[in-house]
């Protein structure tokens, strides 16, 4: 998909199940001095191709990311982004959490980082030959038109891939500083263990923390309570299952605990105004 204004044309890939309203990845092929400003909406990993990027960002000093280098800029950084005419930029919107880091765990991360001392200003990362290759046939994919969901989910994985097998684990805590924090963890936690609590009082006894303690807790780190966060991972895991698994609708029933099929049916219609077997057929 190709979407052409004054001074930028833009190739983006939208990612099944992404519901932050912007794409995945998106490609920026500048054609005069331009430039992008607003608050951050979902973690964003730039990585500058061609040209350079003058970036003002409310975490970080000013700073300049020139060819070959990427930055990390993450959820809710208000910024001010000018890019040199003929520039070249790839833009990963990544969540949850957890997916930034592939194989290193975000505890690994968090606990190599206490041993450094990072200087304050943005941790930049090169582009390095393996990276450069990478990036290059991604941009010839969406530039073509390959627009598969699964292409994309395989391209994600490689990012990471790539990111833990040819990088220093310091570098990449340099890197991923400004959310290698407590609240990191938390949400890290909660992203890997959410599945195993019926609802957010069983998460929170989990986490060990008091239930009001919890709630505090989540909605600083989510921006929701965790009663909606719950339930809206659990709507597109259903709404997943359906439309992407061979399962007989009364086992997903069954499976996600519905005391009857048309418990199920009423759900899909409250949630997605649809019956189960109409979101199949469609």
């Amino acid at each position: 998909m190709k979407v052409i204004t004054k001074s930028i044309t833009s190739y983006y890939y939208y990612y099944e199940l992404h519901d932050s309203g912007q794409p995945v990845i998106e490609i920026l092929k500048v054609t005069d001095d331009t430039y992008r400003s607003g608050v951050i909406g979902i973690n964003e990993i730039i990585f500058v191709l061609q040209g350079k990027c003058e970036l003002t960002c409310d975490i970080y000093p000013p700073t300049t990311i020139r060819e070959k280098e990427s930055i990390f800029v993450p959820t809710g950084s208000h910024f001010h982004a000018t890019s040199q005419k003929d520039s070249e930029i790839i833009i990963f919107r990544l969540d949850p959490l957890q997916k930034l880091h592939g194989f290193y765990s975000v505890e690994d991360l968090y606990t190599e980082a206490q041993h450094h001392d990072f200087p304050e200003d943005a941790g930049k990362l090169e582009i390095n030959e393996i990276m450069n290759t990478y990036l290059a046939t991604l941009a010839d994919y969406i530039k073509n038109g390959v627009n598969h969901y699964v292409l994309y989910e395989i391209k994600i994985k490689e990012l990471l891939l790539i990111l833990n097998a040819y990088y220093k684990k310091q570098h990449l805590c340099y890197f991923f500083r400004p959310v290698l924090n407590n609240d990191f963890i938390f949400a890290s936690f909660v992203l890997k263990n959410w599945e195993n609590a019926k609802n957010a009082k069983e998460l929170a006894e989990l986490a060990a923390y008091s239930e009001a303690a919890f709630n505090k807790k989540f909605k600083k780190v989510f921006g929701t309570t965790p009663y909606k966060w719950i339930n809206e991972k659990r709507a597109t895991q259903i709404l997943y299952t359906i439309t992407n698994t061979d399962k007989p609708l009364k086992q997903i029933a069954d499976e996600y605990n519905f005391g009857s099929q048309q418990q199920f049916n009423d759900y899909c219609l409250r949630n997605f105004k649809q019956t189960p077997g109409n979101i199949r057929t469609q």
